[in-house]
């Protein structure tokens, strides 16, 4: 992977910690999907829309984002 590459994605990781959804939706396609494999109630497959409407919840369901270590 590119440092190109490398660091969108890690300016996404950190946009989803902040809840911030206006960057998100700028670093991703319309034909975006994430899927969270497993069985619990967060399993499966969302795409962009979905991503970018629950990426304010991250900052809500925690004291103050989610942070990420690399």
């Amino acid at each position: 992977m590119s440092e190109r590459n490398k660091a969108v994605v890690r300016k996404f990781i950190e946009a989803i910690g902040r809840g911030d959804a206006e960057t998100v939706a700028s670093l991703i396609t319309d034909d975006y999907q994430a899927i969270a494999t497993g069985t619990s109630l967060v399993s499966g497959t969302r795409g962009y829309k979905e991503i970018v409407e629950l990426t304010p919840l991250f900052k809500q369901v925690t004291k103050g984002g989610f942070t990420f270590d690399f």
